[in-house]
C-alpha cells in the first residue's frame, strides 16, 4: 500500500514539473524561431508615490451627511454641528465629531482604509451622536469617492458613512 502511495505521489510530482513553464523569455516563438515579447516589464511604482497619488483626491474637508445604524434621524443625532473630517497629504485624519475635535493616523492602500488610534478632546456632549460617529469610523475598512465630491466610507461592501466635500 505504501509503495502505491509513493508511486502515485512521484507520478503527480513529475506531472506537475512537466507543466511548469521554465521559459524565461517572456515571449512566444514565431515561424522564424525568434522570440516576440508578449508583455513588457514595467518599473514598479514606489510605495510613497502610490499613496500620494491615491490619497490626493481625498485631501480636504468632508462633511457627514449620512451614517448607518441608529434609529434616530440624522438631524436628531447632529442638531447643531455636522461631523467633519479633514485629510492631509501626510496621511493624517482629523476633524470634529459634531462636538469634540479628534485626530488619528490613517493608512490608505488602494481603496483600503485603516484608522489608527483616535485621540479627541473631552468636552461634554449632548446625545449619542459622537459615540455613533466614532464607533462607526472605527469599523471602516474601505472607501470610495464618486463624482469627486462624495466620499463613502464602507465596512466590507456596505456604505456606513457618506460625506460631501466642503468647497
Amino acid at each position: 500500500m505504501l509503495s502505491r502511495i509513493t508511486f502515485s505521489t512521484a507520478i503527480l510530482a513529475f506531472s506537475l514539473a512537466a507543466c511548469t513553464n521554465t521559459d524565461k523569455t517572456n515571449g512566444s516563438s514565431t515561424a522564424d524561431g525568434k522570440d516576440t515579447p508578449i508583455v513588457q516589464q514595467t518599473t514598479p511604482v514606489a510605495p510613497d508615490q502610490l499613496s500620494a497619488d491615491t490619497t490626493k483626491h481625498l485631501q480636504g474637508t468632508w462633511v457627514l451627511n449620512y451614517i448607518t445604524g441608529p434609529r434616530i434621524a440624522f438631524d436628531g443625532l447632529y442638531p447643531e454641528n455636522k461631523p467633519q473630517i479633514q485629510l492631509d497629504a501626510s496621511g493624517n485624519l482629523s476633524g470634529n465629531t459634531g462636538c469634540n475635535s479628534f485626530s488619528a493616523p490613517l493608512t490608505i492602500t488602494g481603496h483600503e482604509w485603516k484608522t489608527g488610534d483616535i485621540t479627541q478632546t473631552e468636552k461634554a456632549c449632548k446625545g449619542s451622536g459622537e459615540q455613533v460617529f466614532l464607533s462607526t469610523l472605527k469599523k471602516v475598512n474601505k472607501y470610495d469617492v464618486t463624482d469627486g465630491n462624495t466620499l463613502q466610507l464602507m465596512s466590507g461592501d456596505i456604505a456606513v458613512m457618506r460625506f460631501t466635500k466642503k468647497l
